[in-house]
């Protein structure tokens, strides 16, 4: 059996890291949305997709960015997708 592709709901950047700037430099450079912004204790988040988009218990966060570090994807399945 294979299994539909994932698709980016939200680009999380390690604070630690990333500036807000920075990060948005890196999200236009690779062709994502980079308007508003999430901030959190240790997280920028930058939403790709509304959530509504996705089947909920799809959700799972991976790393992301290639050689960047201090980059996650938070990635599912849209709604009625074949899996």
């Amino acid at each position: 059996m294979t299994e539909t592709k994932t698709h980016v709901e939200t680009i999380i950047f390690d604070r630690e890291r990333w500036s807000p700037e920075r990060a948005r430099e890196w999200l236009v450079r690779n062709k994502f949305r980079s308007g508003k912004l999430d901030e959190t204790l240790f997280g920028l988040r930058f939403r790709q997709r509304p959530p509504g988009m996705f089947d909920k218990d799809s959700f799972r966060t991976i790393s992301f960015g290639g050689p960047e570090k201090g980059i996650k994807a938070v990635v599912g399945h849209f709604k009625g997708a074949k899996r």
